[in-house]
């Protein structure tokens, strides 16, 4: 069972997130009219795992890079490159770092569209036209299946308007 409440303020969400905890509900997503530090802490979303990723694609492609000139050199071992050695590092860097920054950004474009397909999946239903520059919504779902919504637990969240969304 998912509900969707609304409240006038960030203070009123973060206080009804915190009562809903309380009783038994998780907070899976919130929805603002504009950007709020306590909104994203309510809906535990200040953290992104873009960054990791990118950092991950960077280091592939450093490592990539590295095979790929190194490898190259290899292949050819009687080329005359007149007494300089064949794994020179200065030349080398500049397709090391390409394919670093390559590796990198493709990582991070990629992790943000799977976060984003991820997160708007799992916040269907939170954000609708009612949710304007005066109202915060915010998206709570039962722990348990077949817990039905009862009007106490309403109350305690003192939300502005609230109702059902189907899961």
């Amino acid at each position: 069972m998912r509900i969707v409440a609304y409240f006038d303020s960030p203070e009123a969400l973060a206080r009804g997130a915190r009562t809903a905890r309380d009783a038994g509900w998780r907070t899976v997503s919130a929805a603002s009219p504009a950007f709020d530090e306590t909104v994203l802490d309510v809906a535990r979303a200040s953290r992104s795992p873009v960054a990791g990723v990118s950092v991950a694609g960077g280091i592939i492609g450093l490592v990539s890079g590295v095979l790929l000139t190194v490898g190259t050199v290899r292949q050819w071992p009687g080329v005359i490159v007149s007494g300089k050695p064949l794994v020179s590092v200065p030349p080398f860097l500049i397709i090391i770092f390409d394919l670093a920054i390559l590796g990198a950004s493709v990582a991070a474009v990629a992790g943000f569209l799977v976060a984003s397909a991820r997160a708007r999946r799992a916040a269907q239903g939170v954000g609708d036209v009612t949710t304007s520059d005066n109202r915060f919504s915010l998206l709570l779902e039962s722990i348990e299946e077949r817990r039905d919504v009862s009007p106490d637990i309403i109350r305690q969240l003192e939300p502005r308007d609230w109702r059902r969304v189907p899961a």
